[in-house]
């Protein structure tokens, strides 16, 4: 049960954080007193959560139990029925983590399989407590705090409003759908499940700042690129299909634009999915067709200047984020087999984020 390799014994505990699950501490690898990495350079254990608010990722402090459930008085409190006030507890200790359900309803399962008693969680493991998602990943803090994905119900209310600013001064906005190939396993063991909590951080870390992300559903995540039109986004999907990390099924993307290849909100979903759809393992990138004689809006003469194009989208996609990866992410949606629509040029949104 939860076999998989452990985790780091490099990698450092927070310390002093998380609702008063844990003490004053010193130091890090080198010692108390002695100067260590910086903060955001020292990576940490996390449970990163999927359930129907989104995903979140939550550290683990070392020896300081975690407890995930309905109830308020939970380190962890989600409104999820299907939880149990204290549904399961987690620990971290020596570097290996360990859940143990805490008499819940709906049961605790390790890759799989009921949890009877405490049961060892590896990395990449899924572990299911009712309908969340729990996985055990090592993140460094600025890639924690960038994992805010949203609620579908949330995007839906932004994703009003980003089209509503899009049709008043020309701007383009494509929306992305991202998800596990069906039926596809990873290259690499620990083969990892299909559920977005898997790569939800890697997508978070490539996705410009205001850009909104949220959950679809458990194995999907969807993405408003704004102020970037088709050819844009088909670079930062490719880019993203091809980044899969080692453990990670290989992922498909449906890629759909506003105005070119839908008028509205529940248009420019229907269009993601229905490119979504169409995405195998041989050819992931698809992009839904586009509207015959639709033009933008000419942009404001005082609108911000235009956004820097596929190259920067997929340069931020891509591991070091090289300006000199963008061509070749480029390439890689032409041959994933994507055919983006041409856009006018538009101007960059002062987007906020979720």
């Amino acid at each position: 049960m939860g076999k998989g390799p452990s985790l780091p014994s490099t990698v450092d505990a927070p310390r002093g954080t998380g609702r008063g699950r844990g003490g004053a501490g010193a130091g890090g690898p080198h010692g108390p007193g002695a100067p260590g990495p910086p903060e955001d350079a020292q990576p940490r254990v996390h449970l990163v959560v999927s359930w129907r608010g989104g995903v979140r990722a939550e550290p683990l402090v070392e020896g300081a139990p975690l407890t995930v459930g309905r109830g308020p008085e939970c380190h962890l409190a989600l409104d999820d029925p299907t939880l149990s006030r204290p549904h399961a507890t987690f620990l971290l200790k020596k570097g290996t983590v360990q859940v143990q359900d805490r008499g819940s309803h709906n049961g605790t399962r390790v890759g799989g399989i009921e949890a009877k008693g405490p049961a060892k969680v590896a990395p990449g493991v899924e572990v299911e407590l009712g309908a969340v998602t729990v996985v055990v990943q090592v993140l460094r803090p600025a890639e924690a705090r960038a994992l805010g994905v949203a609620s579908h119900d949330q995007f839906l209310g932004v994703l009003d409003e980003r089209l509503a600013m899009a049709r008043t001064h020309g701007w383009p906005v494509a929306l992305v759908l991202l998800q596990p190939v069906p039926g596809a396993v990873a290259a690499t063991p620990p083969a990892a499940g299909h559920n977005a909590a898997h790569f939800a951080a890697r997508v978070a870390r490539a996705a410009a700042p205001g850009d909104p992300l949220a959950l679809l559903g458990p194995g999907t995540l969807e993405l408003l690129v704004t102020a970037r039109g088709a050819e844009d986004a088909a670079a930062l999907a490719a880019a993203l299909v091809r980044a899969a990390a080692p453990g990670e099924p290989p992922l498909r993307a449906g890629v759909a634009a506003f105005p070119a290849g839908a008028s509205s909100a529940e248009e420019l979903l229907e269009a993601a999915r229905g490119a979504l759809d169409r995405g195998t393992a041989k050819h992931p990138v698809q992009l839904a067709p586009s509207r015959a004689s639709v033009a933008l809006t000419p942009a404001p003469a005082s609108s911000p200047e235009p956004a820097s194009g596929a190259a920067a989208a997929a340069a931020a996609a891509t591991a070091g984020g090289s300006a000199a990866a963008a061509p070749a992410a480029a390439a890689g949606a032409r041959a994933a087999g994507a055919t983006a629509a041409p856009l006018a040029a538009a101007a960059h949104a002062a987007a906020t984020a979720l």
